[in-house]
């Protein structure tokens, strides 16, 4: 499972999915392609540490959450074949000569891009899923060179379509899924309770006084990370002329002020 470990979106979908596998009985382990940190079972003993693999900038400094691309042509392969026993585990274990039967990878196109594009030989021979969210529409003709050798599989119907269109093949779709203990309508008899009880937020107006925001405005919500590939500025454009002429749309960006270059 090549994934990710770290307190983000994509590490949700590898703790919650990976946990789901190791439940029903599959012998799996992990490669995390963000930073991670110290981990707890069942990951510690099924992921393979890969600080020797940090990417390294100009300067010399570490950058955590990559693996450096002058490492990549033995560690991949390696990995793949299950001739990676000189590696070791996040739990200072050895890796040992565990190799997989099938692959998974979560992740955008662009970081699996990245990764499987200069190893797809190797990759071609497992059975290997891309579990892909879509950004943006007419997607480049040129990603099924990495579809027609790791299939795609989509978090939603748009993702179906839009998958379709460059591989001429429907994905099969399995939803992101939400977790409906956060994510839920709130209501008086339901409300989202902060500090000790001070603060008990039981409708949408509330929630909006609780920001500043004025109850009856239109609240345009942004939470993902600010990358360039996001196109922070694209929605900045877009949403300016919508607030110049609307006064009561107020947009909110959950998000670093700049992250990951």
């Amino acid at each position: 499972f090549f994934g990710d470990l770290a307190h983000s979106g994509f590490g949700t979908v590898t703790n919650d999915l990976g946990i789901a596998l190791i439940n029903l009985g599959v012998d799996l382990r992990f490669v995390s392609q963000n930073e991670i940190g110290e981990l707890p079972e069942p990951f510690a003993s099924r992921t393979l540490d890969v600080t020797s693999f940090t990417l390294v900038q100009p300067d010399g400094t570490a950058l955590h959450g990559g693996i450096d691309p002058a490492r990549m042509p033995e560690f991949i392969p390696d990995v793949l074949s299950g001739n990676a026993g000189g590696l070791t585990r996040a739990d200072g274990g050895a890796w040992g000569d565990w190799k997989p039967d099938a692959v998974l990878l979560l992740g955008d196109f662009y970081g699996v891009r990245l990764m499987a594009e200069p190893h797809l030989s190797a990759f071609a021979e497992l059975p290997v899923w891309h579990y892909v969210p879509i950004e943006g529409h007419d997607l480049p003709p040129k990603w099924n060179d990495i579809w027609s050798v790791i299939s795609p599989i989509a978090m939603s119907r748009f993702g179906q379509d839009e998958i379709e269109k460059v591989t001429g093949r429907r994905p099969p779709l399995m939803y992101h899924g939400v977790d409906t203990e956060t994510f839920r309508p709130i209501t008086p008899t339901d409300p989202i309770v902060l500090h000790d009880g001070k603060i008990v937020l039981g409708s949408k107006a509330r929630c909006k006084a609780f920001f500043g925001v004025h109850p009856r405005a239109r609240l345009v919500l942004r939470a993902d990370r600010n990358m360039p590939r996001k196109g922070y500025p694209a929605l900045l454009r877009a949403m300016e002329p919508v607030m110049a002429e609307r006064g009561d749309v107020v947009l909110a960006l959950h998000t670093r002020s700049f992250d990951q270059v």
